[in-house]
């Protein structure tokens, strides 16, 4: 593993970024980036549509890959960070509910973030050590989707950046601590899914049943898809 070859992949809040290591120098062989093209509508709405972040995953990797050559089959990993918070909802084929993800500057769960700041500011504080904010996925889906989606099983799982991507790669769902931790949801006591900001803000009992499970940072998620091996050489 020391003498291979890693990629890392960052998908922000305007692009989608990719670097190409050699494991044995740290020196680094390869980067690409491509845009994301968010969609900004009147009311604070700021999404970006599935086939855009695909895209975009695939032109970097390519490139990264065309830049490495015959080194491309010396690669031993890929690792996936990106943007906290924001709404990646799947639907049950495992797609992004109606195509497409919600960024984290998304403002239209911003009266609703104020509101409960001021009902259950404080112990929501003590809870997950941080006040409800407009970013939060679970209040972007509680003003944006509602509990109507949750309750009729139509949502399969609330992801993040760094987690959508990793689905796309290898097929397995999974997050992080500390993703989970800036979107306000994990309790500071259990180190687990906080049901309290879940119903706080606004979503059914459900809706916890669609948060992925928390593994360290760092864990393998999977091997690459054979399919998205293929289509980045």
């Amino acid at each position: 593993m020391k003498n291979g070859i890693f990629i890392g992949l960052d998908m922000g809040s305007t692009g989608l970024k990719a670097v190409a290591f050699d494991g044995g120098t740290g020196s680094g062989l390869a980067a690409a980036g491509a845009t994301l093209p968010f969609i900004r509508l009147p009311g604070g709405c700021c999404e970006l549509e599935a086939t855009a972040i695909d895209a975009a995953l695939m032109q970097t990797l390519q490139s990264v890959a065309s830049q490495l050559g015959q080194r491309a089959a010396q690669v031993r990993a890929l690792s996936c960070t990106g943007h906290g918070a924001g709404l990646y909802a799947l639907d049950s084929q495992r797609r992004l509910l109606r195509g497409r993800a919600v960024a984290s500057t998304d403002q239209r769960a911003a009266g609703r973030a104020r509101a409960l700041a001021l009902r259950h500011g404080r112990e929501l504080f003590e809870e997950v050590g941080c006040q409800p904010w407009a970013g939060q996925p679970s209040l972007i889906a509680a003003e944006v989707l509602g509990p109507a989606p949750f309750e009729r099983g139509e949502v399969s799982a609330l992801l993040f950046a760094k987690d959508y991507l990793g689905l796309l790669l290898s097929g397995a769902v999974a997050t992080d601590h500390s993703d989970a931790s800036t979107a306000g949801l994990l309790s500071l006591e259990t180190g687990s899914w906080s049901s309290l900001a879940v119903a706080a803000a606004g979503l059914p009992d459900r809706a916890m049943e669609t948060l992925p499970p928390i593994v360290p940072g760092g864990t393998v998620l999977g091997a690459l898809l054979p399919e998205r091996a293929a289509r980045c050489g």
